[in-house]
């Protein structure tokens, strides 16, 4: 159930915001069926030790399946550059739970090379914190440069 007066989704909306949406991957682990899914599928930009977490667990579960992900360029900017900036995009092919393929290309170039000690392991440890922070458009469809999150 989600706690919040009756129809303040529609009120935020009408004024221009995104629905309101529940993206606390924690909670969503504890109380899973519990938390609401979204409608939509939403990019994330996901820490770099959540992420080592994710991909472990799917190399886990899921076992055989592909990762598509970008590697920022430092760590500060609004929410346009979160959502668009580039410093290397990798591809990364998963079998029977290993790694088969990884690839990363390098704007302005689009060639892709094999990863070295870029390799999906290596490079998911660089940061260590915890939460995903989906990237949201408005009602028009674009990226604000800022967005509204509040909440534990």
């Amino acid at each position: 159930p989600i706690l919040m007066p009756p129809n303040v989704a529609d009120l935020l909306v009408e004024v221009g915001n995104p629905r309101p949406q529940h993206f606390n991957p924690g909670a969503s682990r504890i109380l899973y069926g519990i938390t609401p899914e979204p409608e939509v599928f939403y990019r994330y930009t996901v820490p770099a030790l959540e992420l080592k977490r994710l991909f472990r667990e799917a190399k886990e579960t899921d076992q055989t399946f592909s990762l598509t992900y970008s590697q920022l360029p430092g760590t500060k900017g609004d929410e346009i550059w979160r959502a668009t900036a580039t410093k290397r995009k990798f591809f990364v092919d998963v079998k029977d739970g290993q790694v088969v393929r990884c690839k990363v290309t390098t704007p302005p170039s689009r060639k892709a090379t094999p990863c070295k000690d870029d390799s999906v392991p290596a490079i998911i440890r660089v940061l260590s914190m915890y939460h995903a922070y989906p990237i949201v458009t408005n009602s028009t469809d674009e990226i604000p440069p800022t967005i509204v999150c509040f909440g534990p």
